[in-house]
């Protein structure tokens, strides 16, 4: 690792700022590093605002857990906390290059920008890309390497969604139905079987894959919102939804049925019980 100590005395003088409320305040930005976090927002932006990029931002999502799974195998970089016992207000496992907190923060927040073209979005995006990449050091789970190795994958994500997207809808839209589905099923159970190991970066992708087709088919997907009070009830009615499957069932066996079942929730379920949830009130009227 290019120049290690330097990195490790930079975390360690980092922990020494420590403190309750800035311990309080890290270790909530520290949940937007979980899978759960992210599957969050994909469902918020699916239901509450826009159909087509929830899918856009559901598959980023998977593919760029994906890269960072298999790039800290290939580099096998440690992380602080496992250096120096004590170091990390967090419990990692794995290895530490490049931050996968980094990286999914940097893929959020360059998105706002490029596609929100404002002075408040660009604020929002700049913000947020380095609250959470600071969290990751703060926390001891991350060298600044690390973060800066997140945000470079982050940005070759975020160019070759912007160059590719387009194009890969319109083929897709070319091909029809059942090639657009063969393909969401095929090759999230083709990488299962080639690499079994990382089994939580498919299982969402062949549950969104599933809902998102049947939601275009059937065609029971939201328009986007008229106003922000709808789009705060749909994200309302998409995170309750969520928050019920999380704890229907044992922790000890819940991970891959929740994987699955909180994406199809927000890919096919919700938008349903949205439209439903909605008749209802206007009846009651």
């Amino acid at each position: 690792m290019p120049f290690h100590e330097q990195q490790l005395q930079f975390v360690v003088w980092v922990s020494q700022l420590r403190g309750p409320v800035l311990d309080l305040l890290f270790r909530f930005f520290g949940l937007f590093d979980s899978i759960e976090a992210v599957s969050l927002i994909a469902a918020a932006v699916t239901v509450g605002f826009s159909y087509r990029w929830g899918i856009r931002l559901s598959y980023l999502i998977v593919i760029s857990y994906a890269v960072n799974y298999w790039l800290k195998i290939i580099v096998g970089w440690p992380r602080p906390s496992q250096e120096i016992p004590g170091l990390g207000m967090l419990d990692f496992s794995n290895n530490g290059f490049p931050s996968g907190g980094a990286q999914m923060s940097f893929v959020f927040g360059a998105l706002l920008i490029y596609y929100g073209k404002s002075r408040l979005t660009t604020i929002i995006g700049v913000v947020y890309i380095l609250l959470i990449s600071f969290s990751r050091i703060y926390l001891g789970v991350h060298f600044p390497g690390d973060v800066l190795g997140g945000w470079t994958v982050g940005f070759i994500l975020i160019l070759l969604f912007i160059r590719f997207i387009e194009p890969s809808e319109e083929f897709l839209k070319k091909q029809g139905y059942w090639v657009a589905f063969t393909l969401s099923q095929a090759l999230p159970i083709l990488y299962m079987i080639l690499f079994p190991e990382p089994l939580l970066d498919t299982i969402p992708s062949l549950a969104f894959g599933l809902g998102a087709c049947l939601s275009l088919k059937y065609h029971l997907y939201l328009p986007p919102p008229k106003t922000l009070l709808i789009a705060a009830f749909r994200v309302l009615v998409a995170l309750v939804g969520i928050f019920l499957i999380y704890l229907s069932w044992p922790k000890d066996w819940f991970s891959p049925l929740e994987m699955y079942l909180i994406p199809l929730w927000g890919s096919l379920a919700a938008s349903p019980v949205c439209k439903l949830l909605m008749n209802l009130r206007k009846r009651s009227r």
